[in-house]
């Protein structure tokens, strides 16, 4: 998420007038700093981590060493407004971009799997955001209006069909989500709000009801990516405070790691009790970029807890090809010097 540069002082301080609660130190874990990390996600089955640099454009995949350090294995380049990437089920990756959804096989061939259809107008013209997995392998996506419009962005899923559906058209910064294990419980942050929305899905994995459960006061931050532990606790990335916030879903803060790096961006769980953490130094110029040195480094915590690792988005064969959504198929080159692969679609 893209959002003002502030400083970590404040937020600090107000994080350690509160009372009983557990105090994490997260260490830094990679030696590259990136521009804007983003939507960290851990595949259990090749013991990787996923996660996105937005001002690159980039796709990056990491392993995690015995030391604890991140290691970028391969990076892939995308075109068309890159908000987030999830592992698929046929190992390679999905793309939500602002121009629609992409995916990647494991040789690094790109093809449309849809385009953002016409009655999601007003959300096409927003700037994708962050993207997760639910348990059923559907892939959630929401937008970030321009100049914070209220109202002019959405949350979008694209099905397992090939379906891109429109599920909430009212948002204004789409940020994190988590889900309860049995998929009927969303937790979702449009940081506009300042807090997490509790949503009730019925079946088809629709809203039923929603209401806001945890509330940020604005003087610590604002909420941006999340995830949820086995005990089925909110991990919150707090922008601009430094902080990831541990919070019940009754709305009690229990816990805070602290980040050397103000604009934290989001977390999720990796092998063990590990909870690596994305920041980002969007907006900085050189005094501040010099000042904050490991913005925009990924970071580490031994928290205690472990998370379930992220859902790979499960696309029946042959959906998102008919002609309602379009099929494109896009130019990749593997570029043996960088590691890495680009494409443009």
């Amino acid at each position: 998420m893209a959002l003002t540069p502030q400083t970590s002082m404040q937020a600090q301080a107000a994080a350690s007038e509160i009372p009983g609660r557990v105090e994490y130190a997260a260490l830094p874990a990679s030696s590259e700093r990136f521009g804007h990390a983003e939507s960290p996600s851990w595949d259990s089955e090749t013991a990787t981590l996923t996660w996105v640099d937005q001002t690159e454009a980039t796709v990056v995949v990491g392993h995690l060493t015995d030391r604890g350090q991140i290691v970028v294995e391969r990076r892939m380049q995308v075109a068309g407004g890159l908000g987030a990437a999830v592992r698929s089920a046929d190992d390679g990756w999905v793309a939500a971009c602002t121009n629609g959804f992409v995916h990647v096989d494991r040789h690094g061939r790109a093809r449309t799997l849809a385009e953002l259809p016409s009655r999601a107008e007003g959300a096409a013209r927003a700037r994708m955001n962050d993207a997760k997995c639910d348990p059923a392998g559907r892939l959630w996506a929401g937008t970030s209006a321009p100049a914070r419009a209220l109202g002019q962005a959405a949350l979008l899923r694209l099905d397992t069909g090939g379906r891109v559906r429109t599920i909430l058209s009212d948002a204004t910064v789409c940020n994190g989500m988590a889900w309860t294990a049995d998929g009927r419980t969303m937790y979702f942050i449009d940081t506009a709000s300042g807090g997490v929305d509790e949503i009730a899905l019925d079946e088809r994995g629709l809203s039923v009801a929603r209401r806001q459960i945890i509330k940020i006061d604005p003087s610590q931050g604002e909420p941006d990516g999340m995830c949820i532990d086995h005990e089925r606790h909110l991990w919150i990335a707090i922008w601009g405070s430094g902080t990831v916030a541990r919070y019940t879903p009754r709305g009690d803060l229990v816990g805070i790691v602290r980040v050397d790096a103000p604009q934290v961006t989001s977390c999720a769980f990796v092998s063990g009790e590990r909870l690596v953490i994305t920041t980002s130094r969007l907006g900085y110029d050189a005094s501040e970029d010099a000042r904050h040195a490991h913005a925009g480094r990924l970071f580490i915590a031994d928290v205690g807890i472990g998370g379930p690792p992220a859902v790979r988005f499960q696309l029946r064969s042959g959906a998102g090809l008919d002609g309602n959504l379009g099929r494109r198929e896009a130019s990749g080159l593997w570029h043996a010097a960088t590691s890495e692969y680009r494409w443009t679609f």
